[in-house]
């Protein structure tokens, strides 16, 4: 998004101040964010601060046409779909400015900002909130916030400085909460949050770690690090709220996350959805996810997917990514396109009859097979596209165990009556057996060998001492529950 197209979004966002007083209203603020970037960035300062300190206001109004322009476009931006005209809206806005100027000079003069200290910051709090009514009480405490802050050389200092004041006083969260929202709002600051990133996906990530308190845990300790954790311990909805618009719009740009490559593309998207998954709430909800889809949507497009299959040979491996793909996704235009390329695989391709007929361990084989029917279960397909495919691998999978005689196997290559059972149990750990009637008449089968008269006295052969039998028995009870089973 362009400075100005960000620009006239926030004009459009922001309550239409008709007053003074609207400019301390949050929209209005994000605004003066927009509106005064650049000066902004070379005072090292944020709109609270702007509205709190006199000297800050006269610099802005100072730069002359500069101001003038910004006011312009702000005045445009407001005024479609009104009866109020551009210039009138112009002149409106320098009379609310102006204003303000007046009030925060007469509060300057009669209320001198309050020097404070991590050490005083949190009785002066309790003074503020016990003695002052709300209107000045804001400006009493945002001044001095604003004196503590000023002569820091860069925003990370500032977001330094804030952090030594948290935990002193629980009632000034909201006040801090502002200041950082706005500061995070800046490129700047997350450049000195962030240091250089070397891709957009390694920028998205850093934004990520911050809003799910990740960055808290990485070493060594510093200002992001610190950062993260108030973010995991305290309220501080504007500064994640802040952190969430830098993540949507760095979702918005074109350009790839990590690569011109589709494949290291798609594995930074997968990853990027993973993580939304798993955090959705703190990473902007519904929004967020659909700029995540558009960007997935044109990386899946049939080119891209053409491209993508084509690179991966085992055609098995083929149906994994697209199961890959579905389970990522919550567009159901994309799935359905995903779904026919499934269909393609499983009709016209015959991949159940390709996987049973081709060269290899039948053992192999039979664990490929299964290893993509669980796979179905975690793609979000309904359970009527399910069946669809685990059918023909579960018909797959039962004509190779007749064809080579499976079970009939395990039971000739058996050195003693236990051999079979511990074979099965080997099987079925594996994961070799589909789910349903392949894996049920393995477990049929290891029931009966396991109630066979001999078997515990095969099974624990050589065994004297009872301590040692009953290990042995604890063991093999053990790996039974794992596959579902009792001794």
């Amino acid at each position: 998004m362009s400075n100005d197209a960000d620009l006239a979004m926030a004009a459009r966002e922001a309550v239409f101040c008709r007053v003074a007083d609207h400019l301390y209203e949050p929209s209005a603020r994000r605004l003066v964010g927009r509106l005064c970037r650049s000066l902004l960035d070379h005072l090292k300062i944020t709109p609270t601060e702007l509205l709190s300190q006199p000297d800050y206001q006269k610099l802005v109004l100072g730069t002359g046409t500069t101001y003038q322009t910004a006011v312009q476009k702000v005045a445009v931006a407001q005024v479609q779909g009104t009866k109020l005209g551009v210039n009138a809206r112009v002149l409106e806005i320098y009379a609310i400015v102006d204003a303000l100027v007046l009030r925060t000079n007469a509060w300057f003069a009669a209320h001198p900002p309050r020097r404070i200290t991590p050490a005083t910051f949190g009785e002066f709090i309790a003074t503020a909130r016990r003695t002052e009514p709300p209107a000045l009480r804001d400006h009493i405490i945002n001044g001095a916030l604003t004196m503590y802050l000023g002569g820091a050389k860069s925003y990370g200092e500032k977001i330094d400085r804030l952090l030594a004041l948290s935990g002193r006083a629980a009632d000034a969260y909201p006040y801090l909460d502002v200041l950082f929202g706005e500061l995070v709002d800046g490129d700047t600051t997350l450049k000195d949050l962030f240091g250089t990133k070397g891709n957009l996906a390694a920028y998205v990530e850093a934004i990520v770690d911050l809003l799910t308190g990740t960055a808290a845990s990485s070493a060594p300790d510093t200002t992001l690090t610190r950062l993260a954790r108030l973010l995991a311990q305290a309220p501080m909805p504007a500064t994640a709220g802040a952190l969430v618009v830098k993540l949507q719009k760095a979702l918005m740009v074109t350009r790839p996350l990590a690569s011109e490559s589709v494949e290291i593309e798609l594995q930074a998207q997968l990853k990027l959805l993973a993580r939304f998954d798993a955090a959705e709430a703190r990473l902007g909800g519904e929004p967020t996810r659909t700029l995540l889809e558009k960007r997935m949507a044109r990386m899946l497009s049939p080119e891209a997917l053409r491209t993508v299959l084509q690179s991966t040979p085992q055609i098995d491996e083929q149906f994994k990514r697209l199961l890959q793909f579905h389970g990522a996704v919550h567009d159901s235009a994309l799935r359905l396109q995903l779904r026919r390329y499934m269909d393609y695989l499983f009709e016209h391709q015959k991949l159940p009859q390709r996987m049973a007929k081709e060269l290899g361990a039948p053992i192999q084989k039979l664990r490929r097979i299964a290893h993509l029917h669980r796979l179905l279960a975690e793609a979000k397909l309904l359970e009527v596209q399910t069946s669809k495919y685990a059918a023909p691998l579960e018909a797959a999978q039962t004509e190779i165990i007749r064809e080579v005689r499976l079970f009939e196997r395990v039971e000739s290559d058996a050195q003693t009556s236990a051999d079979p059972a511990l074979k099965l149990i080997e099987l079925c750990a594996a994961g070799v057996f589909t789910p349903g009637a392949n894996l049920q008449a393995a477990h049929q089968r290891l029931d009966a060998y396991l109630h066979r008269p001999n078997f515990q006295a095969n099974y624990l052969a050589g065994l004297n001492d009872p301590a040692s039998k009953e290990r042995k028995l604890a063991e093999l009870r053990d790996k039974l529950s794992a596959i579902g089973l009792a001794l």
